[in-house]
């Protein structure tokens, strides 16, 4: 009976030592993202609709469906809302989409690197400006192709709203613009010059010839503005209700500088502009009204998505940039965004 106690002893203590140290439960490991289904998932956000979404990648909407699923399975929260209207996307799906897009231009910078590096620097720079930044631009873009001639420059004009949902999509790799919207926490911005704003008119305009213009009489007359400048009016308002006035009159809005010059010259409207275009419309026969009461200064820089490291091209275009706005009003550039 001793024997078989000791043998039964013996063989417990074997098996104990070949038992797993640890009672902890076996975790799968985590499923993997694949590329191609963050693309996914950021054409459904686009497209705010499976159904359009899988048209445009040439895919089934079931197939589709799973992909998103499995992103969410793989997260365990909910990316989108499916309601029986638009798609909407939950807080973990806007902070998503906001990464997705980022990754989607890392990509692309990778894709155009090894293009310059196989076969000389080609590719593409995409910028955005206001209008006003037409006054100032051609200089810069001309230099930068000077230095890189297989470079090709996409220059789009638009309200700085626009602009900046458009840096953020990754549509345009750089913004050159007044830098007057919050920090975001993806990009990076430098704020350069500091620039007055004026209002301009015909040298042959009624008050181009008065020494100090009342705000009641710029009333008077009605204006042309840049489209969908919301800033611009909102300082342009608080510069009249300073005075207990309403905003003037806009009988006009374009998105071309070139425009707003014609229209100035060939008859006695108004317009507030950046004195930076002050050159271009002194030879177009316009001139800066003598007006009462201090107007606002803007802050005019350029504003790219942050990245690990710059493609060439557009760190070469962001150091002639730097240089040729600088030289417009040297002041000392601040980095709003480190």
């Amino acid at each position: 009976m001793q024997n078989l106690a000791l043998s039964k002893a013996m063989l417990a203590s074997r098996t104990n030592c070949l038992a797993p140290a640890s009672s902890a439960p076996y975790e799968r490991p985590a499923m993997q993202i694949e590329f191609r289904q963050l693309r996914q998932f950021l054409a459904v956000v686009e497209s705010k609709s499976f159904t359009a979404a899988a048209e445009k990648l040439n895919m089934t909407q079931p197939a589709l469906t799973r992909s998103v699923q499995q992103l969410e399975d793989r997260f365990g929260v909910k990316l989108i809302e499916r309601g029986s209207k638009a798609l909407e996307l939950t807080p973990f799906g806007r902070m998503l989409a906001e990464r997705a897009r980022l990754i989607e231009q890392e990509f692309a910078h990778i894709d155009s690197e090894m293009i310059a590096m196989k076969s000389g620097e080609t590719g593409l720079l995409r910028i955005g400006t206001g209008p006003s930044g037409t006054s100032y631009l051609p200089n810069a873009i001309l230099a930068f192709q000077q230095q890189r001639p297989n470079v090709g420059v996409q220059l789009t004009i638009n309200s700085m709203d626009s602009i900046l949902g458009a840096l953020l999509n990754g549509e345009l790799d750089l913004i050159c613009t007044a830098l007057e919207f919050p920090r975001h926490p993806t990009l990076k911005s430098e704020r350069l010059i500091e620039i007055n704003n004026v209002i301009i008119a015909a040298q042959n305009h009624p008050l181009a010839q008065v020494s100090a213009v009342e705000p009641r009489d710029l009333l008077g007359y009605r204006w042309v503005a840049f489209a969908n400048d919301d800033m611009a009016r909102s300082r342009l308002g608080a510069y009249f209700a300073a005075s207990e006035l309403d905003l003037p009159r806009f009988a006009v809005e374009a998105n071309s500088l070139e425009t707003v010059f014609s229209l100035l010259s060939g008859s006695d409207y108004l317009a507030s502009m950046p004195s930076l275009v002050l050159p271009q419309a002194r030879l177009r026969g316009l001139t800066p009204l003598q007006v009462k009461g201090s107007f606002w200064s803007v802050g005019f820089g350029f504003a790219y998505v942050r990245t690990a490291h710059l493609p060439p091209a557009l760190a070469g275009f962001v150091s002639i940039l730097r240089t040729h706005m600088l030289s417009l009003k040297p002041t000392n550039p601040i980095v709003l965004d480190t």
